[in-house]
């Protein structure tokens, strides 16, 4: 059993999201983000699926495939309050957490 500190730690030290704030979309680190983002995103989907689209301009209400993901976080920049990828994958939770929280996750 895991609990639900050591869950959100978990995921918090996999899954970094300072990319999400650069100013340079050119940047190699911001790159690699998009691209670890995409890789996490697309684990479980079949290589011609689609996801909704995180970017500004899609809202994450248009479903494209990953290379054009790609392309639409590039140009027009990822959604910067979209923090918990809950639609695509990661586990619905909040954003902070109390000292009493002991959840238990089996």
């Amino acid at each position: 059993m895991v609990t639900y500190l050591y869950f959100r730690l978990m995921l918090n030290s996999i899954m970094d999201k300072g990319w999400i704030a650069m100013g340079n979309r050119a940047h190699a680190s911001y790159i690699e983000g998009v691209n670890a983002f995409l890789d996490f995103a697309f684990t479980n989907q079949h290589s011609d699926s689609e996801i909704y689209c995180p970017c500004r301009k899609c809202g994450n209400v248009v479903f494209v495939k990953r290379q054009i993901a790609f392309e639409h976080i590039i140009i027009n920049g990822f959604l910067s309050n979209y923090k918990n990828w809950i639609k695509h994958g990661e586990p619905l939770c909040s954003s902070t957490l109390d000292d009493g929280d002991s959840e238990t996750i089996n």
